[in-house]
């Protein structure tokens, strides 16, 4: 059996600690990047992403916007790159040595590295000004004061983070350009959380579900055009 800890629960038990396992975080998913597969070995995401979204979503937008959707995924350039699908702290262990473990690969798939980083921002980064804080907490049952205080500053946490993992993995410092590179993972965010909820949230069609969903298809419509520029500024 593994001698290891969750890592959303060792930086519980040691804040201090925070920005050090971020880092070795960073150089993790850089290695897992390093890493190339053919299509028979693992699928595309472009496939995964663009099935899942026309077979849990279709309820709610039409052909054409599925078909303008598929057709924005497919413009993105194409890699061998192995991609984890799910990189987070819930899915990455340390041992007593202080070593990082990946667990948890059922999502592991190629395509581009921007992928894995656009599932990791904060969803209320990506959710900014469609849904508040409160309204995220409410449809994941979170009522009481003292429960939604806890959130909140998980969600500082996270979102601190984030930041440190971007500045970490683009070798950068520069607060306007870690913002700048913010934006252009944006609208693979957008597309990747339409993914997610394609399965988290299928058969939920709340008024707040429904109108969040259709403001992050907006969203990604609004900014498809970037989806094709990718190659220009990151090529792998």
């Amino acid at each position: 059996m593994l001698n290891a800890t969750v890592l959303t629960e060792y930086v519980s038990a040691h804040p201090g600690e925070l920005d050090a396992v971020i880092a070795k975080e960073a150089e993790l998913l850089k290695k897992i990047h390093s890493t190339h597969f053919s299509h028979s070995i693992l699928p595309p995401m472009k496939d995964r992403i663009t099935r899942e979204v026309r077979s849990g979503l279709a309820d709610l937008f039409d052909e054409k916007a599925l078909s303008e959707f598929e057709k924005a995924i497919a413009g993105m350039p194409d890699a061998d790159t192995m991609i984890h699908g799910d990189f987070q702290m819930r899915n990455i262990m340390i041992d007593k040595a202080g070593k990082l473990v990946l667990i948890d690969l059922g999502f592991a798939c190629i395509g581009h590295p921007i992928f894995d980083l656009a599932s990791m921002m904060p969803l209320t980064r990506v959710l900014h000004g469609i849904a508040t804080e409160r309204e995220i907490a409410a449809v994941n049952g979170i009522s009481s004061e003292e429960e939604f205080l806890q959130v909140q500053q998980m969600n500082a946490l996270a979102y601190r983070a984030w930041r440190k993992m971007l500045s970490i993995y683009f070798d950068e410092t520069e607060e306007e350009n870690l913002d700048n590179i913010e934006q252009r993972i944006l609208v693979y965010s957008y597309a990747l959380y339409l993914c997610a909820f394609s399965v988290i949230l299928r058969g939920q069609r709340e008024p707040l579900i429904r109108l969040t969903l259709k403001s992050l298809y907006d969203r990604f419509y609004d900014r498809r055009d970037e989806i094709g520029s990718l190659s220009e500024w990151w090529k792998v």
